[in-house]
């Protein structure tokens, strides 16, 4: 059984360190080194990336990991929390263009790019866009289904990398790794059941796993 008094949620105690940790998306997490490793703000073609795929499949887990291995630190804004323009640009238009206290390389991240598609949007995508053009450092956004005509711009002007639907046998390591970590033992089958009913949601095992 899982320690009822560990308040620290195992999402984040087991947050992935390095690219390498992170499960069943190898080539979306090379595209995604690949493109903040050797961005240039004046040469480069895309200016951002969009992380696209469905919730749990690893999209912010793996900017942290990169951005951890790289040296750099993450400067995270959720794109839900803000309904127009102005949200948004406040608080990521200026550090885009800030640097660092201590001179380390930035990403610039807006995650649920997806929760500024409601009717209540007032320029939020358009913010999005002036902030990727004039952000000294590289821009990653991610979003479960970008399909919203107003961020087709943003498509375009984007390196989209897709993050696949976790595999089952992704699942599964995953979540024997994290009861092995914390000495717990899983009864027979719980592991599948966890699995099975996750969807490809590994975020949302865990948490179920700790609960168990």
């Amino acid at each position: 059984m899982a320690d009822k008094n560990d308040s620290i949620p195992w999402t984040r105690k087991h947050q992935p360190k390095s690219p390498r940790d992170i499960a069943g998306q190898p080539e979306a997490v090379e595209s995604l080194m690949r493109f903040v490793r050797d961005f240039d703000r004046k040469r480069a073609k895309k200016k951002a990336a969009l992380l696209c795929g469905p919730v749990g499949c690893g999209k912010t887990s793996s900017i942290y990991a990169v951005a951890a291995e790289l040296g750099m630190e993450v400067l995270e804004t959720n794109a839900s929390d803000f309904r127009n323009a102005d949200g948004i640009t406040a608080t990521a238009g200026s550090a885009s263009r800030q640097m660092s206290l201590f001179g380390r390389g930035k990403i610039i991240l807006i995650d649920e790019l997806d929760g500024i598609s409601g009717q209540q949007d007032r320029g939020g995508a358009k913010a999005v866009e002036e902030i990727i053009e004039h952000s000294a450092f590289p821009v990653v956004m991610t979003a479960n289904d970008p399909s919203d005509k107003k961020f087709s711009r943003l498509r375009k002007i984007s390196l989209n990398i897709e993050f696949r639907p976790l595999p089952a046998s992704a699942l599964k390591q995953a979540l024997t790794g994290i009861a092995a970590s914390e000495k717990i033992k899983v009864e027979d089958g719980a592991i599948e059941t966890l699995v099975n009913r996750s969807a490809g949601d590994l975020r949302g095992a865990i948490t179920d796993l700790q609960l168990l």
